[in-house]
C-alpha cells in the first residue's frame, strides 16, 4: 500500500460471523477490544463487519461479511504490514 492510496479497505469476505470473530481472535490476540456492534479494535486498526445475503450457487450457501479495514490511525509504513497479516490469518485452502 503505498501513501497515495487509501487509509479504508473494503472486502466481501465468505465466512460466518461466527468464524471471522475467532480468526479476528487469533490476529489480534490480547489487543483485541470491541469498540461496538460488530466493530474491533487491535491497536491503532478499526475493523467493522456486517452481514450481506449470503452466496448462492446451486445448492450451496456461503455466508458474507463486507468487512472495512480503517487503517488511518496507523502510521503508513504499518499498513502493509497490518494487511499481510490479515491476508494470511484469512486465507484458506481449498482443493
Amino acid at each position: 500500500m503505498g501513501s497515495g492510496e487509501a487509509a479504508v479497505i473494503r472486502k466481501e469476505m465468505t465466512i460466518s460471523p461466527g468464524d471471522f470473530r475467532r480468526l479476528l481472535e487469533r490476529l489480534g490476540g490480547a489487543r483485541l477490544r470491541e469498540c461496538g456492534a460488530a466493530c474491533w479494535r487491535i491497536g491503532d486498526v478499526t475493523i467493522r463487519a456486517s452481514e450481506m445475503d449470503e452466496l448462492t450457487m446451486a445448492a450451496l450457501r456461503l455466508p458474507r461479511l463486507a468487512v472495512s479495514i480503517d487503517l488511518s490511525r496507523l502510521p503508513p509504513r504499518s499498513r502493509d504490514d497490518f494487511l499481510r497479516r490479515f491476508d494470511q490469518t484469512f486465507r484458506r485452502g481449498g482443493g
